[in-house]
């Protein structure tokens, strides 16, 4: 009778054991799906963070020109007033200042007298509509996008 009570014992021990052998194989898997993969993803969600900050700096040279055209058009102007529209500043069309990613455009506020260079992304930015918005006067940039919460997500430190 003992011999019967050892081995079930020693069958008990093995079925114990390779319990928690399987658990801790689920552990080991578990924790892959949890650090892992989201590591793999926040590398792919910095990389192209990376892409879209190298996009939006090409932006900048252009606003550059639309605002150098704005404030020389001003010191020209008679009254000293900033132009209205873009077709005064001097550029050509605004179509000819295009790229791939944005159009541009410059716009005068009459109810604030705020001149504004301006450039609005196209879809093949990534995100359509997102606008990067260049106060003449005050000398400050600011976004304005209408999905904020929706990736990929332009960051306010990308501006000068």
């Amino acid at each position: 009778m003992s011999d019967s009570k050892k081995t079930t014992g020693t069958e008990t021990k093995k079925s114990n054991t390779l319990i928690i052998e399987i658990i801790m194989i689920l552990f080991l898997v578990g924790l892959v799906f949890v650090i892992v993969f989201p590591y793999k993803q926040m590398q792919d969600d910095k990389k192209q963070e990376a892409i879209l900050k190298q996009r939006m700096e090409a932006i900048y040279p252009v606003l550059t020109r639309i605002t150098e055209a704005a404030l020389k058009a001003k010191a020209e102007d008679e009254f000293g007033d900033f132009p209205m529209d873009f077709d005064f500043l001097g550029l050509g069309k605004a179509s000819d200042l295009e790229t791939s990613d944005f159009t541009f455009g410059y716009n005068y506020d009459l109810d604030t007298s705020t001149p504004t260079a301006f450039a609005l992304s196209k879809p093949e930015f990534g995100k359509e509509n997102v606008k990067i918005i260049y106060n003449i006067k005050d000398k400050s940039y600011s976004l304005s996008d209408p999905k904020a919460e929706e990736k990929p997500r332009i960051k306010d430190e990308w501006l000068p």
